[in-house]
């Protein structure tokens, strides 16, 4: 094969192929759930009521490219927390994996720091 029928090959076929740009932008768009199907996956999700009644609500106001629902397929919503621990609106108990470094030396809700936030607010000069 000479190279030139190479290069009118390519030419012929270049239109046929889609930029990279293009390809990229339709693949994302897969990603990108409908508020549908985040209520199917709601539904189907393991949570109690008052939970699923809350990811309902965060449907209405907050973004549907949320983060909750990008890192799970359906996020849990927390309500509190102690220690390692956390607590989603149902009472359920989860040991907290995914908050990062302070959780996982200090703690959630830890009694020395509360404390420390409660002093130093009471003061009007930051020492």
């Amino acid at each position: 094969m000479s190279r030139g029928y190479k290069t009118l090959e390519l030419r012929r076929n270049k239109a046929a192929v889609k930029k990279f740009e293009d390809r990229i932008i339709e693949e994302r768009k897969k990603l990108v759930p409908t508020v549908q199907e985040l209520r199917s996956r709601i539904k189907e999700s393991p949570y109690g009521p008052k939970t699923k009644a809350l990811l309902e609500k965060w449907l209405e106001y907050d973004s549907i490219g949320e983060v909750g629902f990008g890192l799970f397929r359906c996020p849990p919503i927390i309500e509190r927390g102690s220690r390692a621990t956390v607590v989603d609106a149902d009472g359920k108990e989860y040991l907290d994996l995914l908050s990062g470094f302070s959780v996982n030396n200090l703690g959630h809700c830890n009694e020395e720091i509360i404390e420390a936030i409660k002093d130093q607010s009471q003061e009007l000069l930051q020492k």
